[in-house]
């Protein structure tokens, strides 16, 4: 059923696009500069703070008691640098509020409480700078330094003239599924346009990327707020800012996850980023933090606040983009380059189709046996959201760091167990749908061409919301499309194995993570559950990637069932050329009256 001409020729628009895509690379927007003396954050009083936060409030999980108290601190220290205490002379300068809201946390549904204090300035256009107080371990003090430094900088922006309006914002959550920065932006009027979220600023050992762009829904922060927070902390601090690459951007892009907040407001279409020494994950609880260390970057956050007060408009919302070797490749051109990645499946799947027809094979009918084979994938998918929904496993919002919530066998074992009783439930659902079971050799091109179409429609409903996650999936496609196929003639064992190879990508952004969240393989199926529970990938997402694990699990059913060897039997398709070598009836070896010399 496939014609490897046109499924081969269907490849060269990709060398074109590709080259298209080279001279599309683009610099990068400049940083924002400024010439404010950023000596007036004052280290050791923010050094201090942190120190007396810490010993006065050990214990600030989410919701509790201590969390309550620690936001109290910091509205009585944001209604003396803002409101003025009291003081006459600064009264009406700002103003400080507090917010509660009830919502999802590592230890269940909790209260929190959201502290806010507004200077307003000439352009109604915020800066926002926020900063998670909750810790999941006593005396964690890193995990205290942005609320310190968030302290420190509202102290001194008090009385100073600015021009856009400067906003502080003490959250909780921020340990698991970040409800208090996500309830933020309800309880904000007028428009933002950038927000720096403190992470722990104060860990002496170092560990890139300072600034953390990514967000929760693909797409990183705008690159001039990118560039102008790096460059702000490579001044102060003479460390390069580090910055991922290429591919890791890909897969950041592709399978978006992160630990930090600025992924909630990314989210939200907020142009965000987290500046934090310890990197995305943070440091350990025990990890020795430093005065110089919160010194220098309380200054890099108090230089880019200042060039964000004084320069041009950010572009709201993160964009998705690749920065390769110091360049600026636009998503538009990714998406072409995949678009034209999956063109040949689609050719080839059409042509195949006409082909399927010519023989009278059915087709549809093996579509409903794949509904049947997604039935296990789907079953997974929907308990998990349900022991969200009831409290059997936390629902939060996101990725999760493992320390803060440690595996729980039960729940893995029994989403196993409902795999099964899918794949059990598989057949007699694919019989009520009026398929056969199992394909027979002379079913393999119907169902193969039923294979390769809804892989191939999926792969592109997958690329209209999110290209890069498309290219991933795009060897799945091919090796899945010739696996299927009956002229692909290779051992079953080897067709098996090629069915897992297109789920390789995924592996490989699985181990990425699995990496930098410090994840074992019961770690990863944890993080998998979470992300189950909590509904991340919305009803839509679950129902597309529960077909197109049917697809793959029917490509290896097709691959085990097809004849070794592989089948070409059409007479129609086998000879398309008559020549000497395909034909010796009367007159191709001369003879007849028309051949003789008159």
């Amino acid at each position: 059923m496939l014609d490897t001409r046109v499924y081969r020729a269907a490849f060269v628009p990709v060398v074109v696009a590709i080259v298209v895509a080279a001279f599309a690379l683009g610099e990068r927007p400049r940083p924002i500069g400024t010439t404010l003396a950023p000596d007036a954050f004052d280290g050791r009083r923010a050094y201090s703070t942190l120190t007396q936060l810490n010993r006065t409030f050990p214990r600030t999980r989410p919701g509790s008691a201590g969390d309550e108290a620690l936001a109290g601190r910091v509205e009585q220290e944001l209604r003396v640098a803002i409101e003025g205490g009291g003081n006459e002379r600064d009264a009406g300068a700002g103003s400080v509020r507090r917010v509660t809201t009830t919502a999802e946390t590592i230890d269940g549904d909790q209260r929190l409480t959201t502290v806010i204090g507004e200077r307003p300035g000439l352009d109604s256009r915020r800066i926002l700078v926020v900063a998670d107080r909750d810790r999941a371990v006593e005396g964690d003090a890193g995990r205290l330094a942005g609320t310190a430094a968030l302290v420190e900088l509202a102290r001194l922006y008090r009385g100073r003239p600015i021009r856009r309006t400067l906003t502080f914002a003490s959250t909780s959550g921020g340990t698991g599924g970040h409800a208090g920065v996500r309830d933020l932006m309800r309880n904000l009027d007028g428009p933002t346009g950038a927000v720096l979220v403190l992470g722990d600023i104060a860990t002496r050992k170092e560990v890139r990327p300072f600034v953390i762009p990514w967000s929760e829904h693909g797409g990183f922060a705008p690159l001039r707020l990118r560039r102008t927070v790096e460059h702000a902390v490579q001044t102060e601090t003479d460390l390069r800012p580090g910055s991922p690459r290429a591919l890791v951007q890909i897969v950041r892009l592709a399978v978006p996850l992160t630990l930090t907040p600025q992924g909630a407001l990314g989210a939200q279409d907020l142009p965000a980023v987290t500046i934090q020494s310890s990197g995305e994950r943070g440091a350990p609880p025990d990890a020795e933090v430093s005065r110089a260390q919160l010194e220098a970057f309380g200054r890099g956050v108090l230089r880019s606040i200042s060039a964000l007060d004084n320069g041009p408009d950010i572009p709201p919302g993160p964009h998705p983009y690749v920065i390769f070797s110091g360049r600026y490749v636009p998503a538009w051109t990714v998406a072409v380059v995949v678009a034209l990645l999956l063109l040949p499946a689609l050719v080839g799947g059409v042509d195949g189709l006409a082909r399927v027809r010519r023989r009278r094979q059915p087709v549809a009918v093996w579509l409903r046996w794949l509904v049947a084979a997604a039935l296990p994938f789907a079953l997974v998918a929907l308990v998990a959201r349900l022991m969200g929904l009831t409290g059997v496993v936390p629902a939060l919002e996101g990725a999760v760091d493992p320390r803060w919530l440690p595996a729980e066998a039960g729940p893995m074992v029994a989403l196993g167990v409902v795999f099964v009783l899918g794949l059990l439930l598989a057949g007699p659902l694919a019989r009520a749908l009026g398929a056969r079971g199992l394909p027979r050799a002379d079913d393999v091109p119907g169902a193969s061409a039923a294979v390769t179409l809804a892989i191939t429609a999926l792969a592109f409903a997958v690329w209209v919301v999110n290209p890069f996650t498309a290219l991933l999936l795009a060897p799945a496609v091919h090796l899945w499309l010739l696996a299927a196929v009956p002229e692909w003639r290779l051992p079953r064992p080897v067709l098996v194995l090629q069915v897992l190879a297109g789920l390789v990508p995924f592996g490989l952004a699985a181990l990425y993570y699995a990496s930098q969240f410090d994840l074992g393989l019961g770690g990863l199926l944890w993080q998998a559950t979470l992300l189950l529970a909590g509904g991340t990938a919305g009803p839509a997402g679950m129902l597309v990637w529960s077909a197109i694990g049917g697809c793959g699990l029917g490509a290896i059913l097709i691959a085990v069932r097809k004849e070794r060897g592989g089948r070409a039997d059409d007479p129609g398709d086998s000879v398309s050329i008559r020549g000497p070598l395909t034909y010796a009836g009367p007159g191709s070896l001369g003879g007849t009256e028309s051949a003789l010399r008159r």
